[in-house]
């Protein structure tokens, strides 16, 4: 009985033992060959490491193709940290600082401060913006031994050929993100540049490309092992613009020009165009037909290849010191004297405060309040609303502002959007400052009086417009009350050339005037600058085409000078032509601080009409060396072909 019993047992025994080791068995071929690949790409994980490879930006070119930036080919020295401080080795870091021309504190910080910012198995880019020169890099393989922990490898190096001329619309790079998506891609690679200003930021989501991936091996501690090899970045998209590069450099050129003749005019009389301190100034040049920005220029300008991160604190500083970061045409807030003037003379006919037929007399000064006197002392006599705009008589738009009330000024100064921002695709904009009885209380804790309407409607007082708030109502003046949306950019292509997105032009808002309200506007600005009485007549006298000018001379502060302010467009009618006009091409809008007399800063748009309609002009020299009493040259009319031809681009 005891021997069958324990037969039973060892059975049972067996059987338990028999299942146990079955169960194992297949528990194990499930996890080794059923599963094995699943558990070899976990295992995998814990070592296999993905770095992201920064994409070439795409680039930025103007109307016609020239490259205003654009990244090419470059080569970089990126830092592997062997070790868990990350500290370089000071004999290696000593012969790196000499090899690029720094020190070795410098360096230290370099890399420091990128260990902080990124995980540790990430590389050190040591200068993502700037390539080793060839001279750097047959240093740095002749003496590999002496760099262990550095590795050779390719970058895309972004470039400005242009230095300054648009710079401050062109923007620059830097390291910090502006978005919550771009702070994601920066903590995945730090060494990613984001767009910090101007188009680079405003179109930061086409021009940045898509990043590749570089492989590395780590260790437990998270140190690298091996480089796999990597994927492919793929590049940004180009961005191209509306602006045109011949009128661009124009502009530019003829602004600095023109501020640098009345820095060195020789005359000294009361009212002469000298001005030591007329070296601030701005340029806007429209389609006034669609907004299209086909110039736009504001003096001082930053070159951005100087500071795009990494850029030395020197350089950045000098840049801030010398007010380059100040963009006037979009950053400013002006009184744009009498070129307001066409603006507040469409509300006053709409209105019915005037008509076209309208006399005011003229005899010097307000006959209400003689402290309010005109611009011309003796006055200009009997006068209609074309003369007034001809002679820019401020008697005249005295009485406008005096029977309006800022009210109803107010009612048609916002339907220009001169109380609000334009929404120009480039960061910085301003909203322009409309003058107003609020404003007064909350600035200078006064009741509004009928002498601020005197003030209003002349641009001046409280007024506060930007330049490019006054360009797309200056453009609606000429087009006939349509305000378009003034952009920059025009379309974007993708690498493979492919238009990937079209930026349309946008109708913003129209005023809603009659066309022969336009057309009393339209022969008053002829009259200014075809008629010798007009103010526009001394920058435009001789000149072989139709255009019409308003311009204006803001007053400021007692004992400084005055600014000086001109628009005009083309083509225009003859002043005594009274049918249909021509749809004007191009709109402009001047500004140089100090500039003395609207009519001084003229010469800016002379010069531009010259190189756009393709115009000899032989007597813009002579013109211009009697207003600013020297033998001055003329650089600027058309000579059969573009005065200002693209440069030669380095890479694409």
């Amino acid at each position: 009985m005891t021997q069958k019993v324990a037969a039973r047992r060892a059975f049972v025994i067996a059987v338990a033992l028999f299942l146990v080791l079955s169960t194992v068995a297949a528990r194990l071929y499930y996890l080794q060959v059923r599963r094995a690949a699943h558990y070899q790409s976990l295992a995998q994980q814990d070592y296999l490491r993905q770095i992201p490879v920064i994409a070439p930006r795409g680039n930025i070119v103007t109307s016609d193709g020239t490259v205003l930036a654009n990244s090419v080919p470059g080569w970089e020295l990126e830092y592997l940290d062997p070790t868990v401080n990350g500290a370089m080795p000071k004999k290696e870091l000593d012969a790196l600082a000499s090899l690029l021309g720094t020190t070795p504190a410098q360096l230290d910080t370099v890399i420091s401060t990128a260990l902080h910012r990124q995980y540790s198995y990430q590389p050190v880019v040591l200068d993502p913006n700037h390539s080793l020169t060839p001279k750097q890099i047959t240093t740095y393989e002749e003496e590999r031994t002496r760099f262990p922990n550095l590795h050779l490898f390719p970058v895309p190096v972004r470039q400005y050929p242009q230095g300054a001329t648009f710079g401050n619309f062109v923007g620059f790079l830097s390291e910090s993100p502006h978005s919550a998506a771009e702070t994601a891609q920066a903590k995945a690679n730090p060494n990613t540049l984001f767009g910090a200003d101007g188009l680079e930021m405003s179109y930061q989501k086409y021009l940045a490309g898509k990043q590749g991936s570089q492989f590395v091996e780590v260790d437990q501690a998270g140190n690298i092992v091996r480089l796999y090899g990597q994927k492919a970045a793929t590049a940004g998209n180009t961005l191209h613009l509306t602006i045109n590069w011949n009128l661009e450099v124009t502009a530019t050129r003829a602004l600095a020009y023109v501020m640098h003749a009345m820095q060195t005019s020789p005359l000294r009389y009361g009212g002469s165009p000298y001005s030591p301190t007329a070296n601030v100034g701005a340029v806007i040049v429209t389609d006034p037909q669609n907004g299209d920005i086909l110039a736009i220029a504001s003096l001082p300008s930053y070159n951005p290849q100087l500071i795009t991160y990494p850029a030395s604190q020197a350089a950045y500083s000098q840049a801030l010191n010398a007010h380059e970061f100040y963009n006037s045409a979009i950053m400013g807030n002006f009184a744009p004297g009498s070129i307001f003037k066409p603006i507040i003379a469409g509300g006053a006919l709409a209105s019915g405060t005037v008509t076209p037929s309208t006399v005011v007399n003229d005899p010097g000064y307000f006959t209400l309040d003689p402290q309010f006197k005109n611009w011309y002392a003796p006055g200009f006599g009997p006068q209609t609303m074309t003369q007034a705009i001809e002679h820019s008589d401020d008697v005249y738009f005295y009485w406008v502002g005096y029977w309006m009330g800022i009210q109803k000024m107010d009612k048609y100064i916002k339907l220009y959007g001169l109380d609000t921002t334009t929404g120009i695709d480039v960061p910085g904009e301003v909203p322009s400052v409309m003058p107003t009885p609020a404003l007064l209380q909350q600035t200078q804790h006064v009741p509004w009086t009928w002498g601020y309407n005197l003030e209003t409607v002349i641009g001046q007082g409280l007024s506060g417009y930007t330049l490019i708030g006054l360009a797309r109502a200056e453009a609606a003046v000429a087009n006939g009350g349509t305000l378009y949306w003034p952009h920059l950019g025009s379309y974007v292509t993708a690498p493979s050339g492919k238009v990937v997105q079209v930026i349309q032009p946008k109708a913003q808002s129209k005023t809603g005037f009659a066309p022969w309200i336009y057309d009393v506007i339209h022969q008053g600005m002829e009259m200014s600058a075809q008629d010798p009485t007009g103010t526009g007549y001394g920058a435009m006298a001789g000149i072989p085409m139709y255009v019409a000018t308003k311009t204006g001379t803001a007053q400021k502060a007692t004992g400084t000078v005055n600014d000086a302010f001109f628009t005009t467009f083309a083509p225009a009618n003859p002043a005594t032509y009274s049918g249909s006009w021509p749809k004007p091409k191009l709109d402009i809008v001047v500004w140089i601080h100090n500039g003395v007399f609207g009519a001084y800063s003229g010469f800016v748009a002379r010069a531009i009409y010259d190189q756009y309609f393709h115009l000899a002009d032989p007597g813009a020299k002579t013109l211009f060396d009697q207003v600013y009493g020297a033998n001055y040259a003329w650089p600027f009319a058309w000579t059969g072909h573009p005065l200002y031809q693209p440069p030669a681009s380095s890479g694409s």
